[in-house]
């Protein structure tokens, strides 16, 4: 299974369980599909599927008033980088939405690409979502593995809310990784995939396939076990879940 095929087929057959979405972003339906994130997004079914200008902070306002108002709005953006645009919405609008205790019954998702391949350019060098989201105390979910596109993904669909998806560029072309986890905290904020007595790998964003390099050089090394967690940013992470 390919890393970006495979999650494609994820978000459509979810995007099918939405109630009457409102999806919207650049390219949805047509030309490059977000490099193939939203490809056969017309099978979803929703009559509400716009292809939108670049106005990323238009875009992301319209996103929660339209949750504001008990709708179901899914965002596609083309990168991580565009959404430095909307840091006001997110830490000022967003905290006003919940000052007002506005917006209960309808969400407000974002699902975006993350430029972790290197320096691409002046505008694809913002790779850590973990400190976009810690502005304004929001969950975000990174999909490193088959069990996240499975589940974690299903779970962030049922969310009411904000909360942001994110997806590893640098990983769109590999196998994705099959093997389930040993056990998961309830909210998803940690997910262990190898216990070790002797050292335990933490990882976060898209640093999943360092680890597992990093894991066969020791055990190859020293005949020790490593385990590997990996962790997304929720507001309140399971902590309890390492002990």
């Amino acid at each position: 299974l390919m890393y970006l095929k495979y999650i494609n087929e994820q978000l459509i057959r979810n995007l099918k369980l939405v109630s009457n979405p409102f999806i919207f972003g650049q390219n949805l339906n047509s030309g490059t599909y977000i490099s193939g994130l939203s490809r056969n997004i017309d099978s979803v079914g929703s009559k509400y599927i716009h292809n939108t200008p670049n106005c990323e902070y238009s875009m992301i306002g319209a996103g929660f008033g339209i949750m504001i108002a008990g709708g179901h709005a899914i965002y596609f953006a083309k990168q991580l980088d565009f959404m430095l645009l909307g840091c006001d919405h997110f830490v000022n609008t967003l905290n006003s939405i919940k000052t007002n205790n506005q917006g209960k019954n309808g969400s407000f998702k974002l699902i975006l690409f993350v430029c972790d391949q290197g320096f691409q350019g002046s505008q694809s060098s913002f790779n850590n979502i973990d400190d976009l989201s810690s502005m304004a105390q929001f969950d975000t979910y990174q999909i490193n593995t088959k069990y996240e596109a499975d589940n974690v993904m299903k779970h962030f669909f049922k969310k009411k809310g904000f909360s942001i998806l994110s997806i590893g560029q640098r990983l769109s072309r590999d196998k994705i990784f099959e093997k389930k986890p040993l056990s998961k905290a309830k909210d998803f904020s940690f997910i262990s995939y190898f216990s070790g007595d002797d050292t335990t790998i933490v990882c976060s964003n898209f640093s999943f396939k360092y680890a597992l390099q990093i894991k066969t050089d020791i055990e190859r090394k020293t005949n020790k076990k490593v385990g590997i967690i990996n962790s997304n940013y929720t507001v309140n992470p399971d902590i309890n879940y390492l002990k």
